[in-house]
């Protein structure tokens, strides 16, 4: 069976702000697991989709990880490449 790339992490929030962070896909399975960022994950969906309020820092460990994008709860897939770069040439 292929393995879907876009699922390997999935937006999820976490403690200590309003940012949509990263995290894998399995993380209810593993309680010990955390963001990308190393923040505690929050047991409810994010309020805002990634791209509208996602963690930079997430995203650019996603990316150096190899994973260059990821699906959202919608099914929209969100390219973490292009999102870092906007951020990054917003300053």
């Amino acid at each position: 069976m292929p393995v879907d790339v876009f699922s390997i992490l999935t937006p999820v929030g976490a403690d200590g702000g309003l940012r949509t962070h990263l995290a894998p896909y399995n993380w209810a399975e593993r309680p010990s697991v955390t963001t990308l960022c190393r923040l505690p994950i929050r047991p409810r969906p994010p309020v805002e989709s990634f791209p509208k309020r996602g963690c930079v820092r997430c995203a650019i460990r996603a990316v150096a990880a190899g994973i260059e994008a990821v699906r959202q709860a919608d099914g929209a897939v969100v390219d973490l490449c292009g999102f870092v770069e906007g951020r990054l040439d917003m300053g």
